[in-house]
């Protein structure tokens, strides 16, 4: 999906994605980028490999955390690209399954987002 057919702007970030069907307690990858319907993604493919949809979990930083520690999110793969590394690919994922809380979230989430630069929210929690 090209930038232009997209119907909203994604707003860059850097949080550590968790795959929720596994038991792996570390990130299967890092999300590049988020909208309020998907995310650009830079995932390991052993630990996201030949899946078309999967459930990811985040933990967004600062303020938004004290509400909120993390977000699970139904997604769909709708492209991948690949990189130089053999073991990484960009995964572009569309939302699926959202109940109105989780919309709510994404939302408030791609808010705090505009109002605050990327060098500003990446923390320590990020990768």
């Amino acid at each position: 999906m090209s930038a232009e057919s997209r119907s909203s702007d994604r707003k860059k970030c850097v949080y550590k994605v968790y795959n929720k069907d596994s038991d792996d307690k570390e990130p299967a990858g890092i999300m590049l980028d988020i909208s309020p319907t998907g995310a650009n993604l830079l995932v390991d493919v052993f630990k996201l490999s030949n899946k078309n949809k999967f459930c990811i979990t985040i933990q967004p930083p600062g303020s938004y955390a004290s509400n909120q520690d993390f977000l699970n999110l139904n997604v769909q793969l709708v492209w991948e690209e690949s990189t130089r590394s053999a073991y990484h690919k960009k995964i572009g994922c569309q939302f699926i399954d959202l109940t109105n809380r989780q919309k709510e979230q994404i939302n408030r989430l791609v808010e705090l987002l505009k109002s605050n630069p990327p060098s500003q929210n990446v923390r320590s929690n990020n990768m």
